[in-house]
């Protein structure tokens, strides 16, 4: 085997659909806190961080493209060490800390639990766990 391992089959899918990578283009610092909470239309809630740019609950849409990818990424079973924060470098042009920073805003969002809230309980279940 060589280090070329640590692609998409480096990873057991859950529900993940084959080749729904995010375009190139969409590496455009999506995510990144607004300058202010009127921009966001509004303030955030007590003991929530602030809104962001991909923030569903912030403009009250839907999931973006790049929030669906990052709940596809959660749902996959990965297989070799450091295989998930290639591929989130490779689909999604974050840093793995941008990366788990915009997932922990996304599961407290409503779009995100419905969207997936199996996979939302659990994560949510996870990060509790740990604190």
């Amino acid at each position: 085997m060589t280090g070329e391992d640590t692609g998409p089959e480096a990873a057991v899918p859950g529900d993940a659909v084959p080749g729904d990578a995010v375009p190139d283009d969409d590496a455009s610092g999506a995510g990144l806190p607004l300058d202010g909470a009127a921009e966001a239309g509004g303030g955030a809630a007590p003991g929530r961080p602030p809104a962001t740019v991909g923030d569903p609950s912030a403009t009250g849409q839907a999931l973006d493209d790049v929030d669906r990818e990052i709940l596809a990424l959660e749902n996959l079973q990965w297989k070799y060490q450091g295989a998930k924060e290639m591929e989130i470098r490779r689909r999604l042009k974050l840093s793995p800390t941008h990366y788990y920073q915009r997932l922990n805003v996304l599961i407290d969002t409503r779009a995100a639990l419905e969207h997936d809230p199996m996979l939302v309980a659990r994560l949510r279940r996870q990060r509790g766990d740990r604190g």
